[in-house]
């Protein structure tokens, strides 16, 4: 399995640095102990993924049993940070500057760990094998003590992209709205966008990005020559529909639009989940169209017995949650485990669409 090989992988490193013949071990290797750090979602929304460290910590109780690492043992210290970021920030500084383990391993999430990556940089302490496909993971010139481990999100932009090309992509409409709640993922995207379109110079798709980044003439070319796929955040996508000054963005927006997608359905909890319902709502109602499909998708939105369990509760959750106003059926629902066979292979990250008007949900790591 795939954590099978992120567990190899960091042991062995470790273990061969501290095979060294002058012995001069760093924090959390010795003769005879591999201090791993790692921090996991036991509580909190994620807190399906928490199987993957107990079946980590099961693992390395196994080797424990026969043996040890070259007559190590491996002692995996694992923390809950609920999968908040200020949590991680707190127990990651525990690890580090308490338990002195030698890397933080296989973090969930990554909201979680870009809030400790120049944190863990700055110490020279490994972060590896980060459990997210954001390619900012990728930035091993600025933060080269971290390392990701899924293939990048950005397959998902196929979905949109296949639409277009078959639907007149000479007329430049906006037909993908994507809502992203960190613009670290949306710039992300944005790159992933830049580097398809480098290996397809006369691709007709278009697209742009609209933050508080993104103002003047940026705004202006919008307005004048919509993209195809915009991607935003919900602070942006309320000003849409409150500021006179976009107002007519707004309609540029939702003229021809297709696609309505919330990223990281998950991270909308509490008093901020029932304000961007109410958001998705108001768009909708402003766009005004039938066909409007309607995606939502997660790391985790819940879990279930078997797939037919999961993609019901699945629905029920996404539906309460993002109240559009249109009830999500299980069979509108996707999902996709990713279990390979050794030698493992790079597992795809799934996600939630549909071919029918109805809203969508995907749940995936």
């Amino acid at each position: 399995m795939r954590w099978h090989a992120i567990a190899i992988a960091s042991v062995l490193v470790v273990a061969t640095q501290a095979s060294a013949a002058d012995k001069k071990y760093g924090p959390g290797a010795s003769d005879t102990e591999i201090k791993l750090g790692q921090t996991s979602p036991f509580s909190g929304p994620a807190s399906a993924y928490s199987v993957i460290a107990k079946t980590q910590a099961a693992y390395f109780k196994m080797i424990n049993e026969q043996g040890g690492v070259n007559g190590r043992k491996v002692n995996l210290i694992t923390l809950d940070d609920a999968y908040s970021p200020p949590k991680t920030v707190e127990q990651t500084r525990k690890l580090v500057e308490q338990e002195e383990v030698a890397v933080i391993l296989n973090p969930l999430g990554t909201p979680t760990g870009l809030a400790v990556r120049k944190y863990l940089n700055d110490k020279k302490v490994p972060q590896l094998f980060v459990g997210a496909g954001a390619t900012l993971w990728g930035d091993h010139e600025r933060f080269p003590w971290s390392i990701g481990f899924q293939p990048s999100y950005q397959a998902e932009t196929a979905v949109y992209a296949k639409y277009v090309l078959k639907n007149k992509p000479a007329d430049h409409s906006v037909r993908a709205l994507i809502v992203y709640p960190t613009n670290a993922l949306i710039n992300s995207q944005l790159k992933a966008l830049q580097d398809f379109k480098k290996n397809w110079p006369d691709c007709p798709l278009t697209f742009s990005r609209y933050t508080g980044q993104d103002r003047g003439k940026e705004r202006d070319r919008i307005l004048t020559d919509p993209p195809h796929i915009l991607l935003t955040n919900y602070v942006m996508l309320e000003y849409m529909l409150i500021r006179p000054t976009d107002r007519s963005l707004l309609h540029q927006a939702t003229r021809r639009l297709k696609f309505l997608a919330v990223d990281e359905l998950h991270v909308y909890r509490g008093r901020q989940g029932a304000d961007v319902a109410m958001l998705m709502r108001r768009v909708r109602q402003r766009a005004g169209r039938d066909d409007l499909l309607c995606i939502g998708t997660s790391a985790t939105l819940a879990t279930g017995e078997d797939r037919d369990a999961t993609r019901t509760r699945i629905a029920e959750v996404d539906s309460s949650r993002m109240q559009m106003s249109v009830n999500v059926p299980p069979t509108s629902t996707a999902t996709r485990t990713a279990i390979r066979p050794a030698p493992p292979a790079r597992a795809r990250r799934g996600r939630g669409a549909g071919s029918s008007p109805t809203p969508t949900s995907g749940s995936r790591r």
